[in-house]
């Protein structure tokens, strides 16, 4: 038996917010920086209220700034996507060949470091 065999299927609650911009980078760095334990109402489940996220203050730039900031911060992040994609298949290559050479399929005795 699989266990998600087909669709995944998700049912927000009544309490779930759904947030959209062009501005994508931006409100990700805002949410990321919020304490949401400090908001939450909740004893056995956590609840966040929308009186309490309207109480939030966000800074707001002009369009100009914002637009900026999208073009500088989602180049850095695609290169630091790019990097982690490498990290990955670095990680992939080193435990291949450490493995290999532990196991004695590869021999380094003869090579010169120097």
């Amino acid at each position: 038996m699989e266990l998600f065999k087909g669709s995944l299927i998700s049912h927000p609650s009544d309490n779930t917010l759904l947030i959209k911009s062009k501005y994508y980078e931006y409100l990700f760095q805002i949410l990321k920086r919020i304490n949401y334990d400090a908001y939450n109402t909740g004893s056995t489940q956590p609840l966040i209220t929308q009186k309490a996220i309207s109480n939030i203050e966000i800074p707001l730039p002009s369009p100009d700034e914002l637009d900026k900031f999208e073009k500088i911060s989602s180049t850095l992040y695609s290169e630091v996507y790019k990097n982690n994609k490498e990290i990955e298949k670095l990680t992939k290559l080193r435990d291949t060949l450490l493995a290999k050479l532990m196991s004695g399929d590869i021999d380094v005795s003869n090579i010169n470091f120097d």
